[in-house]
């Protein structure tokens, strides 16, 4: 059992090493009023609009620097490209017939233009995508095609209460997440209920930036485990983990704190190998281990910034956001360091759990150290 429990996880580890982390991905969609009627502005990231790097997990996200040196051919290349993106991926119709869009980009109105400043100082800009609704008095549904393309994340008007489940209400907003290949409808009073609470969703998100998109959360939590199988301590250093990760979560996303992800990347990843590796001279939680942990923490907030920006805009529902996101993140976190316990009930106090250990960590350090390297070069 000993030997092909090791075989099963050089093989996983073998794998885990080619692979990347916080790939969540989602665009963000806000339905406003206009003197049109409505349109959908998207807060739109630049990264997108570059067909060769737009599903590239090793090209850093653009920075605002970036785009905003750009000359006026280059911006015009952007916008043109993140039209045809859109326009392909978002239809709308009404009673059985399309109807067509108008696309406007407001921040290129200013000289210079106006782009937003946000999370780690990313690149983005605002399309507006406005309907033409007049003569048409149905409920238009949005259409999302479908493909290895990103959730959109619509926040909604009050108004808009069919999407609402009674048990979810918000006075203020709602949120839907428009999947590919899926459909919301708006604009009318009699559609099935489709979207949840910016709370609920922001949750859900949460859990999946961990379990299963985030495979260097999952061994940075692994490595908290491989050092001492029980509850309190597992228990206090995971909340000292989310404590930490939520307060600079939380101000990367005000727009207090902008990092670069091309540093913050690697010391994800050397955070790991670093826990690993004291997990070689521990025997025990101590103080000291409690505090490396919420320091690696508030790294690892910064990381989450833009993977979960489309929760966590500006304004109404951010802390609710914020709070939800992390809670998710927490649920995640138990969730794995109560699947290792299970699997380890039979074998924790053998010696061969002891020499898993030892090779399990050193198999950690290794990915870890191989991620570093890998994000620096």
């Amino acid at each position: 059992m000993y030997r092909s429990f090791l075989i099963a996880l050089v093989s996983f580890v073998i794998t885990l090493i080619t692979s990347s982390a916080h790939v969540v991905q989602q665009l963000y969609v806000e339905k406003v009023e206009t003197d049109k009627g409505w349109a959908l502005q998207s807060f739109f990231d630049a990264g997108y609009a570059i067909p060769e790097t737009r599903n590239d997990p090793d090209i850093p996200q653009p920075t605002r620097d970036w785009l905003v040196a750009l000359s006026p051919d280059e911006h015009a290349s952007l916008k043109a490209e993140a039209k045809r993106y859109l326009t392909e991926l978002l239809t709308l119709e009404a009673g059985g017939k399309l109807i067509p869009v108008e696309v406007s980009f407001p921040d290129f109105d200013h000289d210079p233009p106006a782009f937003p400043v946000h999370l780690n100082d990313g690149a983005y800009f605002h399309v507006l995508l406005t309907p033409q609704l007049k003569g048409i008095r149905e409920e238009v549904t949005i259409h999302c095609q479908a493909g290895p393309h990103p959730d959109f994340v619509i926040r909604l008007p009050a108004h808009d209460a069919h999407l609402a489940e009674a048990a979810d209400s918000d006075a203020t907003s709602r949120y839907a997440v428009l999947k590919p290949g899926g459909q919301i409808t708006v604009a009318g009073a009699n559609a099935d209920p489709v979207g949840r609470s910016l709370a609920w969703h922001a949750f859900v998100q949460g859990v999946i930036h961990v379990v299963p998109a985030g495979l260097d959360h999952i061994l940075f939590i692994l490595g908290i485990f491989l050092l001492q199988r029980r509850w309190k301590p597992l228990a206090l250093q995971s909340i000292a983990f989310t404590i930490s990760h939520t307060i600079t979560l939380g101000l990367a996303a005000a727009g207090v704190v902008k990092v670069s992800g091309n540093w913050v990347e690697p010391l994800i990843a050397l955070s790991i190998a670093a826990v690993a590796i004291e997990n070689f001279f521990l025997k025990e939680a101590t103080t000291r281990r409690m505090l490396i942990i919420f320091g690696f923490g508030l790294i690892h907030g910064l990381g989450f910034a833009s993977a979960l920006s489309a929760y966590l805009q500006p304004g109404d529902g951010f802390l609710t956001a914020l709070i939800s996101i992390n809670l998710g993140v927490e649920t995640a976190q138990i969730a794995i360091l109560a699947a290792a316990w299970v699997l380890t009930i039979r074998w924790h106090d053998t010696n061969a759990f002891t020499h898993t250990r030892t090779v399990a960590n050193g198999l950690l350090a290794l990915v870890a150290l191989w991620w570093f390297f890998e994000r620096i070069l």
